[in-house]
């Protein structure tokens, strides 16, 4: 007789797709999981997260779950828990957030809903990675999000979240990936942003942001993407914005209120592929210097 898998000693369960083969799992995960308290990865997802060093073997499926057990909180040694790409709906039980071994949460695509818990920082004290996007998830974003400070990858697009983007996340001084598009956001662009030195990608497309981009941005020399488009930005760009972005492979700013010429010194910015800065209100001409960029592929001024 084959034991069931919450009576086994596991630690690593890891259900998605790869090459290898595709269960098709459906059903709803067993609340007997709180069981397998040696457990250190759930790995549900539908995808094939290539660039994520999961030590699990990974013959994984997409699976038809309605949503997360609270037993799931029992976990003490949990590490990563990976659930992207299913059909999980409702809210996340509040234990989610007690798993203090936590490193990576991958929540990305589903249905899920609620706020996350303004302390979600204190109990989860080395979350490195929080893939949230494509949810229903609302409210405020956690005022306390600071004090995660192993936190690389912060991942809250297409939600709903509302409010403005918190002073104090300039304190996250490990971040390296920032992605908030498609909510609910008002306010400004705080200029402490500036102060995330190993930033790589600042994505902010419509978020209803408004104010002038601070310059503090274009001083972030390990950018490679900025994405600040379909917002209410105004103001001029900073005339030395190629300077201190010398790695910026994409400029997007388009579908805002900017004002000005287009700064020369955008051609030291010698290893971008993308400028977008359509539908705005730029003016005077276009810098000669565009033309000598060795790897631009796509420059678009449309509309101003």
């Amino acid at each position: 007789m084959r034991p069931k898998i919450c009576s086994l000693s596991l630690v690593s369960l890891s259900y998605s797709i790869n090459d290898v083969v595709w269960l098709k799992l459906k059903g709803s995960i067993p609340r007997e999981i709180g069981n397998l308290t040696m457990l250190k990865e759930i790995i549900l997802d539908g995808n094939n997260f290539k660039g994520m060093a999961w030590i699990c073997l990974q013959c994984s499926v997409p699976a038809d779950f309605p949503g997360i057990p609270n037993e799931i909180g029992t976990l003490a040694q949990l590490e990563v828990l990976n659930v992207q790409d299913n059909a999980l709906n409702g809210p996340l039980p509040v234990a989610v957030f007690n798993l203090s071994s936590l490193t990576q949460m991958g929540l990305t695509k589903n249905n899920l809903t609620g706020s996350i818990p303004d302390n979600i920082c204190e109990n989860l004290p080395s979350i490195q990675a929080l893939f949230l996007s494509y949810n229903q998830f609302d409210g405020p974003l956690p005022s306390k999000l600071w004090q995660c400070k192993e936190l690389l990858y912060l991942s809250l697009s297409f939600n709903k979240f509302s409010g403005g983007i918190p002073r104090n996340i300039g304190n996250l001084t490990s971040l390296t990936h920032i992605y908030l598009a498609a909510n609910n956001l008002q306010g400004t662009i705080p200029h402490e942003i500036g102060d995330l030195s190993k930033l790589q990608v600042l994505s902010l497309p419509g978020v209803n942001v408004h104010g002038v981009i601070p310059s503090t941005i274009f001083n972030m020399s390990s950018l490679i993407g900025i994405s600040l488009a379909s917002n209410q930005l105004s103001g001029s760009l900073p005339a030395n914005i190629g300077l201190g972005v010398p790695h910026l492979k994409q400029l997007l700013v388009s579908g805002n209120n900017l004002t000005g010429a287009i700064p020369n010194f955008i051609s030291n910015a010698s290893n971008i592929i993308t400028i977008d800065m359509a539908t705005n209100h730029f003016s005077g001409f276009i810098p000669s210097k565009l033309c000598a960029l060795p790897y631009l592929e796509r420059l678009n001024i449309a509309e101003n």
